[in-house]
């Protein structure tokens, strides 16, 4: 989709109406899941399977679009998402194997157990990218993060304004 930028155009001009018939697909499949609504018939299984694929399409598309039109502006934190993205990649996955081999012995919930690991994971690959990797040059170097960029020197300002006659207005007397 993102190498047509015309659907994409689209996508953002339909958004709502997207939105609009996703939520009313997944009305209709809770109706009938909630309803336990016999598809005995071959076509009305068939129907709702389609409905199932269609709805899960319409929620793509509607967030798409509507990600287009909202989340589409630079922002001061995307320059410092764009530098950490690679080395959070990097170390994501052996700190959730790490944090997770020691959660997994806890005695608590599924639910409990999967965001600690997941908040703890996040947090200390942005620790670690933060403190760690992006300060020094040889870390952001080994982990692939490009050098910031010095600053190009700024021309020197004029030092001597040019004269502005400034217009007098005389002064009159009644």
């Amino acid at each position: 989709m993102a190498v047509a930028p015309s659907l994409l155009d689209v996508l953002e001009k339909h958004a709502r109406n997207l939105l609009g018939l996703a939520v009313l697909a997944i009305i209709i499949i809770n109706v009938v899941r909630w309803n336990r609504i016999a598809l005995e018939s071959t076509a009305l299984l068939t129907a709702y399977r389609a409905l199932l694929a269609v709805d899960a399409w319409l929620w793509v598309l509607a967030l798409v679009g509507l990600g287009k039109r909202y989340l589409n502006r630079p922002h001061r934190w995307l320059a410092y998402a764009n530098q950490a993205i690679y080395p959070f990649y990097i170390l994501h996955q052996t700190i959730i194997i790490v944090v997770g081999y020691y959660v997994i012995q806890v005695n608590e919930g599924m639910l409990a157990k999967y965001l600690f690991v997941a908040f703890v994971s996040g947090g200390l690959a942005l620790a670690i990218y933060e403190y760690l990797i992006r300060p020094f040059r040889v870390m952001r170097f080994l982990f692939g993060v490009k050098s910031p960029r010095k600053a190009s020197p700024k021309p020197a300002a004029l030092t001597t304004k040019t004269a502005v006659p400034e217009r007098q207005e005389e002064a009159v007397l009644v």
